[in-house]
C-alpha cells in the first residue's frame, strides 16, 4: 500500500506554492468541476493547469491551485486581452455555445423518465450530460479564475499606468454592470408580487418562475429542488415584510444604470488608455461569465443528484454512499462490481490529484497524511488583510459559515466570515453588516453580490476563517481591505 510520504514525493506536493479555495461539498459533484478541467482547457487554449489537488474531508472541500500555473495562465490571458481585440469576444462566444449545449442537455433530462431506461441507456444519458457540463465548465473556470483570483497583484497597477486611482474609483471601475442571477430571481419575484397585490391569478407565473429558478439554493453538497409552493410562500413573506415591488424594481434598474454612467465618467476623467479600458471590459465580461458558470454548476448538481439516486436505487446504494462515488465508476456500480468499503474510506477523507495526462484518487489515511504533512500549515495570527470587494466599514459579531447548517446562526448585524460566499447564503448575507472571505477575486460571487447589496466586503484574506472565531467582535474596514478582532 502506497504511503502518504511517497505520494507527496511522487507529485512534489511540498515543492509548490498553492492558492486555496474551500466550500461545502461531496466528492461526486466536485469531481467534474476539478478533475476533468485540465485537458479540455488545454485543448482550447493551448495551455492549462498542470497540477490540481483537492481534498474532501468531512464534506468540506480543500481545493489547491498550483500558483505557478495560475500566474502563467493569467499572464497569457492578460496579454491576449491587451494585444488581441478579438480574443475576449471569441472566448465568450465559444463559451456561450458550450453553455447552450449544456442547457439543451438539461432540457433533455427533463423529458426523460430515468426509471424506464435500461442500465446502458441511463449510463449513456448521464455520459452525454456529463460531457456537456465538463466542456462548459472547463472553458469558463480555468481562465476566469486565473484572472480574477490574482487581480489584486496586477490589475490596479496596470490601470494606474497613466493616472493614480483612488480605492473608491478602482472599486467602481471593476464593478459588474450586468445583473446576477440572484437579481433576476428577485426581479421575477417582484413582478409576481405586483400581480398578487392586484389580486390577479399568479399560478402560472409562479410555476414558470419555479421552473427557471428551482436550483437557486443548491450547492455542491445539497440539492433543494424548489417548487411553486416554495416560491409562493417566499413572495407572500416578502409582501408581509412590506416590500414595495415598484420601488425595488426601480432601485435595481437605477443601480445598474448608475454603475454604467459612473464608469463612463471615470474612464473619461482619468484619461484611461486603451489597455486599461480593455482590462475593465474583461472584468465585466468575466464577471457575467462567472455568474452564469455558477448558475450552470447549481443546475448541474440537481441533475447529477437525480442520476445518482436512480443508479443507487438500482444497485443497492444509498444516496449518501453514491455521494462518494465518481463518474468513471458508474458502470461498475450498475454492474454490481464496486466495493462499498471504498466509499466509507472516502467519506473519512478523499484526495484527488490531476495532471494533464492522468487523475488519481486516494482515500482515508493516505489522504489525511498528505493533507496534514504537505498542505495544512500553521496559520499566521496577525492582522487580517485582503482586497476590497465592496467599500465601507462595519462592526459586529463574527459568524463562521463553512456549511449550509451554519447559516441558521446568522443574526441581523453579524459579520459573516466564510471561505467563499455561495448563492444558497443569500438570506443570511442580507442580514449581515459585513462579509470577510478567505478566497475570491474581482469577479467572485462575494465581490458581485456584496456590491449589489451595498455590504462592506473584503475578499482573499486566505486565513480569516482560521483566525476569527465564532462570537468574536470584529471591525471591518473594507476601504483598506483589513479586519481586526476587537475582543
Amino acid at each position: 500500500m502506497e504511503k502518504y510520504s511517497a505520494v507527496i514525493e511522487k507529485y512534489s506536493l511540498n515543492k509548490h506554492t498553492w492558492v486555496k479555495k474551500g466550500l461545502h461539498t461531496v466528492l461526486h459533484t466536485m469531481y467534474p468541476a476539478t478533475i476533468n478541467l485540465l485537458k479540455p482547457l488545454n485543448d482550447y487554449f493551448g495551455d492549462s493547469f498542470r497540477l490540481f489537488v483537492f481534498f474532501v474531508i468531512d464534506d468540506y472541500l480543500h481545493w489547491y491551485y498550483n500558483e505557478q500555473d495560475m500566474t502563467r495562465l493569467r499572464e497569457k490571458v492578460v496579454d491576449k486581452i491587451i494585444h488581441d481585440s478579438s480574443f475576449l469576444l471569441k472566448l465568450e462566444s465559444d463559451w456561450r455555445k458550450r453553455e447552450k449545449l449544456f442547457l439543451a442537455s438539461c432540457m433533455k433530462m427533463d423529458g426523460s423518465d430515468f426509471s424506464s431506461l435500461s442500465d446502458s441507456q441511463l449510463l449513456s444519458l448521464y455520459t452525454e450530460f456529463y460531457d456537456a457540463y465538463v466542456a462548459e465548465y472547463a472553458l469558463a473556470m480555468g481562465l476566469l479564475e486565473s484572472f480574477s483570483m490574482q487581480a489584486n497583484t496586477f490589475l490596479k497597477p496596470m490601470l494606474e499606468e497613466n493616472a493614480k486611482i483612488s480605492s473608491d474609483d478602482y472599486n467602481m471601475l471593476i464593478s459588474p454592470v450586468e445583473q446576477s442571477f440572484i437579481s433576476f430571481d428577485y426581479l421575477g419575484r417582484l413582478a409576481i408580487m405586483k400581480d398578487m397585490k392586484k389580486g390577479k391569478n399568479t399560478d402560472k407565473m409562479i410555476e414558470e418562475h419555479a421552473r427557471k429558478f428551482h436550483w437557486v439554493e443548491n450547492n455542491y453538497a445539497k440539492v433543494k429542488n424548489l417548487d411553486a409552493a416554495y416560491f409562493r410562500q417566499k413572495i407572500t413573506d416578502e409582501i408581509n415584510l412590506g416590500i414595495n415591488p415598484d420601488d425595488e424594481i426601480k432601485k435595481e434598474k437605477e443601480r445598474s444604470e448608475h454603475i454604467k454612467s459612473e464608469k463612463k465618467k471615470l474612464i473619461k476623467s482619468l484619461k484611461l488608455g486603451e489597455k486599461a479600458v480593455s482590462l475593465i471590459n474583461a472584468v465585466e465580461v468575466f464577471a457575467k461569465m462567472q455568474d452564469d458558470r455558477k448558475k450552470c454548476v447549481l443546475i448541474s448538481n440537481s441533475y447529477q443528484k437525480k442520476f445518482l439516486h436512480e443508479i443507487g436505487k438500482r444497485s443497492g446504494f444509498s444516496d449518501r454512499e453514491m455521494d462518494y462515488t465518481i463518474f468513471p465508476e458508474m458502470e461498475s456500480v450498475l454492474q454490481g462490481r464496486f466495493d462499498k468499503d471504498v466509499l466509507y474510506r472516502r467519506m473519512k477523507a478523499s484526495l484527488c490529484i490531476e495532471k494533464l495526462d492522468k487523475a488519481v484518487v486516494f482515500d482515508s489515511d493516505i489522504a489525511l497524511g498528505v493533507f496534514k504533512n504537505a498542505f495544512e500549515k500553521d496559520v499566521p495570527h496577525h492582522e487580517i488583510k485582503g482586497m476590497c470587494a465592496s467599500p465601507g466599514k462595519a462592526r459586529g459579531t463574527a459568524k463562521i459559515i463553512l456549511k449550509v447548517h451554519d447559516l441558521v446562526s446568522v443574526d441581523a448585524g453579524d459579520i459573516i466570515v466564510t471561505s467563499m460566499t455561495r448563492p444558497d447564503m443569500i438570506v443570511a448575507l442580507k442580514k449581515a453588516k459585513g462579509i470577510i472571505t478567505d478566497e475570491g477575486g474581482v469577479t467572485s460571487h462575494a465581490a458581485v453580490i456584496s456590491r449589489e447589496m451595498g455590504i462592506p466586503c473584503i475578499i482573499g484574506t486566505k486565513h480569516a476563517t482560521s483566525i476569527i472565531k465564532n462570537g468574536d467582535l470584529v471591525e471591518l474596514d473594507a476601504d483598506k481591505g483589513i479586519a481586526r478582532i476587537v475582543k
